[in-house]
């Protein structure tokens, strides 16, 4: 495969990823089929969040709609400190303790920047 793909964009277009996964192009174009067919996904490390335990929690308790449990617990980054860079390494660790696969792994790596949490440092 030519070109990094995350959810079937070229990355090189990609602009934004909202937190439901809604890709912007660079020309401002919303693309619609990039949205995560399964739900919803981390804005820190992109964990897909599917079932209700796999949500962080905000302050008062509720679920996170946009973090998972392992980046934001109680209102908070569970390592306020981490860099984006160390965050790209911890989650392609993770994923090749996953066995998935290398090209999906460069693909996460490319897109992690582009989620809320990075984008606004």
């Amino acid at each position: 495969m030519k070109g990094s793909k995350f959810f079937g964009i070229h990355l090189s277009t990609a602009k934004t990823v909202d937190e439901c996964g809604k890709i912007t192009l660079k020309n401002g174009v919303e693309n619609m089929n990039a949205t995560k067919p399964q739900g919803q996904f981390c804005q820190s490390c992109a964990m897909p969040m599917q079932k209700p335990e796999d949500f962080g929690t905000d302050a008062g308790g509720s679920k996170s709609a946009e973090y998972c449990r392992y980046c934001f617990q109680n209102g908070r980054f569970t390592e306020p400190d981490m860099t984006v860079e160390q965050m790209i390494e911890k989650c392609a660790a993770i994923m090749k303790q996953m066995n998935i696969p290398a090209e999906q792994i460069k693909q996460t790596e490319k897109f992690i920047p582009m989620l809320k949490r990075w984008k606004a440092k």
